[in-house]
């Protein structure tokens, strides 16, 4: 088994896989959000599933070469991770996990870049879309935190199993950080209840994985080892479940069909496909201001994203939601992304006079984003 090298122990979660008795990452799950979890992991323990939507930048990847620096990020990652029932008295407290993370979903800054990354030459997207990791073990577990007031424990350990990218799968042991953490009834901190961080920091050498074999501009322009820095947030909510119940509590198939958008425009990269869902909704369910903020941030997640189509359903979440600071915060960035620096000050004002309706992480980032678009107008 090869060890991969690492900068700074925390997680390998994003590229994490399954069980031995598991050959593959097992596929996506109908609606895209997880995976299909085996009957064999999930008798094995509780099941987490990766956290999507959220705020966090699930995965960069640097490329430190002599003439340039590229920096990728990606917030895809879909999969869950088996936790032992009592981890306390277990040998580690993760027991299995499978992971995907669309090659497309890389986003380097420079379009001509990202297209260049997905190509058969390099990542080939076409052929291999996703990277995926099997988990077969999580070795050395040792217990280096835990705060019983708090609600949570931390464990180092390696995360050991399957990395396949561009087809090509190498045993890996990776240095991770795994902590579990219960929040209770404290949605201001990420909505609350239980959840499952894994960090890490590692090296990937792209010539271990036949990536960009022959390319002249390995060592010059772009580095064969590639720094990873991943974080992982999961919770034992299943994602179709959560779906399921709320189309039923809403009566139709709308929070499916805002799903069925993300995954056009992240997953698929079907721009035009995206659009027509995205506007039959806004026709369909403008008082859904919860819906329609939820929709306007996934339009512009898209490559080319429609930023008229984004402002019709940001102003509808406003328009049911007046005083909600995320509706205003969504309204000023699609401004803002539109050059209308101005509008973008008035919404984003707004939100900061509505503050306290925000989750507590918001805070910071509602106010940071109100300077940004004074610094842009002028002001």
């Amino acid at each position: 088994m090869r060890p991969i090298d690492f900068a700074v122990c925390s997680l390998c979660a994003c590229f994490v896989g399954a069980h031995a008795a598991i050959a593959g990452a097992p596929e996506r799950s109908t609606t895209g959000t997880t995976l299909v979890v085996p009957e064999a992991h999930a008798a094995l323990g509780v099941v987490y599933f990766v956290e999507t939507g959220g705020p966090d930048v699930q995965v960069t990847f640097i490329s430190d070469a002599p003439v340039e620096r590229v920096v990728g990020t990606s917030s895809a990652v879909v999969g869950y991770a088996v936790v032992a029932e009592d981890p306390a008295s277990a040998a580690g407290p993760l027991l299995a996990g499978a992971f995907r993370l669309p090659v497309a979903s890389f986003e380097t800054g420079i379009p001509l870049r990202n297209e260049h990354l997905r190509s058969s030459r390099w990542m080939d997207a076409g052929a291999h879309p996703d990277v995926h990791f099997v988990l077969s073990a999580f070795e050395g577990a040792t217990l280096a935190k835990q705060d019983d007031e708090k609600g949570f424990s931390t464990w180092d350990g390696n995360l050991v199993g399957a990395l396949t990218i561009k087809g090509k799968t190498n045993e890996v042991s990776i240095p991770a950080r795994v902590s579990l953490i219960d929040l209770g009834d404290n949605e201001m901190v990420r909505g609350g209840g239980k959840k499952l961080a894994i960090r890490c920091q590692y090296t990937v050498n792209l010539s271990d994985f036949e990536v960009a074999a022959g390319e002249m501009i390995i060592g010059t322009r772009m580095n064969d080892a590639i720094r990873i820095d991943q974080f992982l947030l999961m919770n034992p909510n299943n994602p179709d479940t959560r779906l399921e119940q709320m189309d039923e509590e809403s009566g139709d198939d709308r929070w499916s069909s805002l799903i069925s958008v993300r995954n056009k425009f992240s997953l698929e990269k079907d721009n035009a496909a995206g659009v027509a869902i995205a506007a039959e909704l806004i026709d369909a369910h403008a008082d859904d201001g919860r819906l329609m903020r939820n929709l306007a941030t996934f339009i512009l997640g898209a490559d080319e994203p429609d930023l008229a189509l984004a402002e019709r359903a940001a102003r509808a979440a406003v328009a049911v939601e007046p005083t909600s600071p995320l509706a205003l915060a969504t309204l000023a960035e699609v401004l803002f992304k539109r050059g209308d620096f101005a509008g973008a000050v008035e919404a984003q004002t707004g939100a900061v006079e509505h503050i306290d309706g925000a989750p507590g992480w918001q805070h910071e980032n509602i106010r940071a984003a109100l300077a940004k678009y004074e610094r842009a107008a002028g002001g």
